[in-house]
């Protein structure tokens, strides 16, 4: 994907994110945004361009008539360091222009969160550095297909029905742990919080097991919620339901704001899933996605965001 730089539309100010010495202070110290914020993203395959449309359309839904995007790298199967010399990516976060940096990984080390993160906290007082803890890919943790000098060759595909539920859970905590060790650590040398972690995949993982379970509506496959091949085998790239996750994910760590009772975004509408043709169904799907991205959200240690800062979704 090519490097988008747009114009500066608007100045957003959001709470500053208090300092700490040693130790981040407790994520519940985070208020809900009062205004919206301008977002550049810094993405691979597993986002796309749709995670910055989706969430533009969930903050504007949500009242923030500021929301700007103000761009997107994407490159694919990208570290977040393999972001750092393309064009402009330094020269907008320089300009102190972005509240909220948006950024994603595959599989650790990666210097890339540090990277960035300084950068920006030099840059903007008020700037913040999400970083997404995604579904692990092809449900199998093996960096191998992504990362080293001889790369091995990732699956054509993968039945994500056929994966023992249990052996999926560890591996993906031991992934997910991976990532909270290296992003404890960078805030930790740069004196407070500023990265902070979108909880996507751990989302993911309930909304397999409730489709297990029979109890997502729409959904009677795992598979349902990602993108399938030529021949009907499925990747590791997210399908529409999944996909809509990920952007409530990223809205409630961003916004520090609840989803939950938000209209469906009109990207989710766009489903190729016959099953999620009916609008009862899309409603009902649309709404526990919310659930599960803001259940996910205030579990989580890094995210910023507890139950107790919650305020209502919709007006």
């Amino acid at each position: 994907m090519k490097t988008v730089i747009t114009a500066i539309l608007a100045a957003a100010l959001i709470t500053a994110i208090p300092a700490w010495s040693t130790e981040p202070q407790p994520a519940a110290s985070a208020q809900p945004a009062t205004k919206g914020l301008r977002i550049f993203s810094l993405v691979h395959s597993m986002a796309g361009r749709f995670l910055d449309t989706c969430l533009g359309q969930i903050a504007r839904s949500a009242g923030y008539t500021g929301h700007t995007q103000l761009g997107q790298d994407g490159v694919g199967r990208s570290k977040v360091m393999q972001h750092w010399n393309r064009p402009g990516v330094q020269e907008i976060i320089q300009s102190g222009s972005v509240d909220v940096l948006i950024s994603m990984g595959v599989y650790p080390p990666d210097p890339g969160p540090e990277m960035f993160a300084e950068l920006g906290a030099k840059s903007n007082p008020n700037f913040r550095m999400t970083f997404m803890e995604m579904w692990i890919p092809f449900d199998v943790y093996e960096p191998g297909f992504f990362t080293g000098q001889n790369p091995l060759p990732s699956p054509k595909g993968v039945d994500h029905d056929a994966v023992p539920f249990e052996q999926l859970r560890k591996d993906s905590t031991r992934y997910w742990q991976e990532w909270d060790d290296l992003i404890n650590g960078v805030n930790k040398k740069l004196g407070r919080q500023v990265v902070f972690v979108v909880p996507a995949g751990q989302a993911a993982l309930k909304l397999r097991e409730l489709i297990i379970a029979g109890k997502a509506p729409g959904l009677t496959s795992q598979n349902d919620i990602f993108k399938r091949d030529g021949t009907g085998r499925a990747g590791p790239h997210p399908d529409l339901p999944l996909a809509t996750l990920m952007s409530y994910c990223h809205y409630a760590v961003i916004y520090r704001k609840s989803p939950v009772g938000l209209p469906v975004p009109e990207a989710f509408k766009l489903s190729r899933n016959s099953k999620n043709d009916d609008p009862k169904t899309l409603e009902a799907l649309n709404h526990l996605l919310q659930e599960l991205a803001w259940d996910a959200v205030i579990h989580h240690p890094l995210s910023g965001v507890k139950a107790e800062t919650a305020v209502p979704a919709a007006k």
